[in-house]
């Protein structure tokens, strides 16, 4: 069994063994932060880390190994079932360092799954020992600084992350990226999730796609009628198989960048790396001062789809003032810091919910609430100073909704 290293920012690796298939996918979604052994045969190195004996690899804060069966009878911390894909988890004392997961994996989309459900929620605990929040946020590089977008799943965080990469703009991340408590943001590099609705929301962005991810995106679109929406599953696409420009073929930019030397740089199998946009920094060396990578918080925008109520707690109570927004009936209101960090907590809450519900016993319920704490207090220090808003769309199409977010932080409305 082979181990893979990813390392997130300094004190935040995460080491992943398992078959080919396990890994193959892993290395697509975090290939940029591929930890490389230079100099000798890494698959032989990692061949032996990968025993009994060896693991978890040293260096690791988070270990994560996908077994076929395992030698005791102890029964699963986590069990899973989701349309036809089970998988069962047996977890370590969260005290330990690294923490540590065996996960068992039946049926399809098995791998996906754990990496939403449990290796990020592990890799955000971790996080919290690094002084760091994983933020559940898109997070677009404009002229001010870092401009984040929180929200739920199915907000519209993936469709603006995809017009800013139309509009040439860098991003560090479409629905995570990780925030210090002065601010400073890093990309957290894994595949873009666009759904069957993209051509809609960013048609630009869709037109510079390579004719396989305009097949993939259509084909979603077909499941998901043919299944009147059982089967909607996002179709995961490297940024940097986005072309820099229509589809005419060549990079105008030109040169060896880290772009276009596809999978040394991150890139991944099966979609050509043709162009320019990509996640800003290199999360593979740590903070990089004044690049992309180190750039600063400058806007955080909270979305909520429903127009009725005011979320968590934030409202006419406040005393806050509703601002102008592009477009029919959406409502923007501003912030303070503090009640933008407890907005911002009930997105990372929900995250660790799975973990946050393991009986006492585990002592991983704690755990998780000791990592809330951290990831508040960062929070509320890396808002201070930073435009918060939260912002209600009225009941819209997501191609009116997305041109709403996007005029009010000054991107261009067309798609």
């Amino acid at each position: 069994m082979s181990v893979r290293r990813y390392r997130f920012a300094p004190g935040l690796v995460l080491a992943i063994a398992g078959p080919p298939g396990a890994l193959r996918h892993f290395d697509a979604e975090y290939g940029a932060a591929l930890i490389r052994d230079r100099g000798r045969a890494a698959e032989q190195l990692f061949e032996r880390s990968a025993g009994a004996d060896s693991w978890p690899p040293d260096g690791a804060d988070v270990a994560v190994r996908f077994v076929e069966r395992r030698g005791s009878r102890t029964p699963a911390d986590l069990t899973w079932s989701h349309k036809g894909t089970n998988w069962r988890a047996w977890l370590g004392p969260p005290e330990r360092r690294p923490l540590l997961a065996d996960v068992r994996v039946i049926g399809p989309f098995g791998v996906a799954l754990v990496q939403s459900l449990l290796v990020e929620p592990l890799v955000s605990v971790a996080a919290s020992r690094a002084g760091l929040v994983l933020l559940p946020a898109a997070a677009l590089l404009l002229q001010d600084g870092v401009a984040a977008v929180a929200g739920r799943s199915h907000t519209g965080k993936s469709s603006l992350a995809a017009r800013a990469i139309g509009a040439r703009l860098p991003i560090l991340g479409d629905d995570r990226f990780l925030l210090e408590s002065d601010g400073t943001c890093t990309p957290f590099p894994r595949r873009l999730r666009v759904y069957s609705d993209l051509p809609l929301t960013a048609p630009s962005f869709v037109a510079s796609l390579p004719a396989r991810g305009r097949l993939a995106l259509a084909t979603r679109a077909l499941m998901v009628r043919a299944t009147r929406g059982f089967v909607d599953l996002p179709v995961l696409l490297p940024i940097a198989a986005v072309r820099n420009g229509p589809r005419r073929g060549g990079n105008r930019a030109g040169g060896d960048t880290r772009a276009n030397r596809g999978s040394e740089a991150g890139g991944s199998p099966g979609l050509p790396d043709t162009g320019v946009p990509r996640m800003a920094g290199d999360p593979t060396v740590g903070r990089t001062g004044e690049d992309a990578g180190g750039s600063r918080l400058h806007r955080l925008l909270l979305l909520e789809p429903a127009p009725r109520t005011t979320p968590y707690g934030a409202g006419e109570a406040a005393g806050v003032t509703a601002l102008s927004v592009p477009g029919p009936d959406p409502v923007a209101r501003p912030l303070s810091a503090d009640m933008a960090a407890e907005a911002s907590m009930k997105i990372v809450a929900a995250d660790l919910s799975l973990l946050a519900r393991l009986p006492e016993s585990t002592r991983w319920p704690g755990a998780v609430s000791d990592a809330l704490g951290v990831h508040r207090a960062v929070l509320q220090a890396a808002l201070e100073g930073v435009q918060t808003e939260w912002v209600s769309l009225a009941a819209r199409s997501a191609r009116e909704s997305v041109d709403a977010v996007a005029g009010l932080l000054g991107m261009p409305t067309w798609p």
